[in-house]
């Protein structure tokens, strides 16, 4: 073999450690047979770290979009060389060197020399890898923190909402008596405000009086709360002040955890948007004041008829008030915070499938044939962004749980009310039956007929307005998209 020096040594070590932190350690932990749970674009594993305290059947490590992953429970985390490390027993350097060979990024010859050479290649192979090493470690802590586990939202959240300064106001009690719910399920849902500022040292002690291990830095991950720095290496946790003319939502999952809070701003003005989430991605300041915020997602949320659960259709739309109200009918509803932020809804479903509280109150159900149906706003005849969205979201249903399955759209008069609780409450106050005065129509034939009138209101708009750009947002093509989907197809259904 041939005398290798320092220099052709670190040439094949960068090679290998680049094409290593390079892979996403997902890879790495389902290599090794790890338990993996999937939400929207999160994934939890088992941490990796055999010194972890957490119990073997939690799943405490998180894997953030960029293929890094953190444990919540011991600290620990890295990229793909720091978890094949941790699982195998090799080196780090060792590991990085294995990962590049196995998806071919050095040759045989190459693996060979590092691996099977002398003993004075082997002292220049690991001549400097602490400081490789630290630096993979390292980037797993960046100022954009990964979003903790669902139990620990749901833990930092229950206490949070129950701190006196959430208490609930009279302008946010009044505003919910007047979408029509009770205080009975206003007090069962914790409705919430901000009206007064609090330490979180105050939050700190709730919490740990639950749980006494809970530490300030487990708030690392929970969206709402980022690090505010008073030096370089020292600072405190700081939730982030939500609009206080505002009332606070806590999104829930099947069984009932927390998994988002979103706040309905009450004063909104004409460009401020009425919903938003509790989050802190946007508090990671560059300059080093601020970090290790986290972004909310796209949660989907759950709700749960009161009483048995008389039809396998679930009611998917958008927003939670819409969603309550349709549960109220004995389904189960899954609201979704945005006509485009359906990617989580699979991942609650099938946890959905398996949970105590469904299976107990569907056995009375006739049919247990899981179906879906569509409930967006009627503007679904006439907004492009609406109608496009409602087809993607029937395709990404039948992708996910087999193209046989049963996926519907519910349609009703536009003059009856744009969503779903204007349009009872229309059919109420007319004296009309509100189960009776929609359609359930399957997505395939709503995809047709919206598929032909997008068409021809683009070849009419077109005709008016030549070369026109960005036309879908024009007032005039919705009108004639209206009057092709609704008023020349739709209405003859209805």
């Amino acid at each position: 073999m041939e005398k290798m020096y320092q220099k052709d040594i670190n040439l094949i070590k960068d090679k290998a450690v680049k094409a290593a932190k390079n892979l996403d350690s997902v890879g790495v932990f389902r290599m090794f047979g790890s338990d993996i749970l999937k939400r929207g674009n999160q994934t939890y594993v088992q941490c990796p770290n055999p010194d972890c305290g957490a119990s073997a059947k939690s799943r405490d490590c998180s894997v953030g979009t960029t293929g890094l992953w953190h444990c919540f429970a011991c600290k620990s985390g890295g990229g793909a060389p720091q978890a094949y490390h941790l699982l195998t027993g090799l080196t780090w350097l060792e590991s990085c060197i294995t990962l590049a060979y196995q998806v071919g990024a050095i040759s045989d010859n190459e693996y060979n020399d590092l691996t099977k050479g002398s003993a004075s290649v082997k002292d220049k192979l690991n001549s400097d890898t602490l400081v490789y090493q630290q630096f993979d470690e390292a980037k797993s802590i960046e100022s954009v923190a990964v979003k903790a586990p669902t139990d620990r939202l749901d833990l930092v959240y229950r206490h949070l909402i129950r701190m006196p300064q959430m208490a609930l106001n009279d302008e946010g009690y009044k505003h919910l008596l007047q979408r029509g719910l009770t205080s009975q399920e206003i007090m069962e849902e914790e409705y919430f405000s901000y009206d007064m500022e609090f330490s979180t040292k105050e939050l700190l002690k709730s919490i740990q009086s639950e749980k006494p291990d809970f530490v300030a830095d487990d708030f690392s991950g929970v969206p709402g709360f980022y690090f505010l720095f008073k030096n370089e290496t020292n600072g405190w946790w700081v939730f982030t002040a939500p609009c206080p003319h505002s009332v606070g939502i806590p999104l829930r999952d099947s069984y009932g955890r927390i998994i988002a809070l979103q706040m309905r701003n009450l004063r909104a003005r004409k460009k401020d948007a009425k919903y938003f989430y509790l989050s802190s991605l946007t508090r990671n300041d560059k300059r080093g004041k601020t970090g290790y915020g986290c972004s909310t997602g796209t949660p989907a949320a759950i709700s749960f008829p009161k009483g048995d659960i008389v039809s396998p259709i679930c009611y998917i739309g958008e927003g939670h008030f819409k969603m309550k109200e349709i549960a109220k009918e004995g389904v189960v509803a899954i609201s979704i915070q945005g006509i485009n932020s359906y990617n989580s809804v699979a991942d609650e479903v099938k946890q959905m499938m398996s949970c105590e509280t469904v299976i107990e109150k569907s056995q009375n159900c006739r049919d247990h044939t899981l179906g879906f149906c569509i409930v967006f706003d009627s503007d679904m005849y006439h907004k492009y962004e609406v109608v496009t969205s409602c087809i993607s979201l029937a395709a990404y249903l039948k992708v996910k749980f087999g193209y046989e399955r049963d996926v519907s759209v519910m349609i009703w008069k536009p003059e009856y009310g744009k969503g779903y609780d204007d349009y009872k409450s229309y059919c109420i106050e007319h004296g009309l039956d509100y189960r009776e005065n929609f359609l359930r129509i399957s997505s395939s034939d709503y995809k047709k007929v919206a598929d032909e009138g997008i068409k021809i209101a683009k070849k009419r708009y077109l005709e008016l307005y030549p070369g026109e750009r960005q036309y879908t947002q024009k007032e005039e093509f919705r009108k004639i998209l209206f009057d092709e989907i609704y008023v020349k197809r739709m209405s003859k259904l209805l």
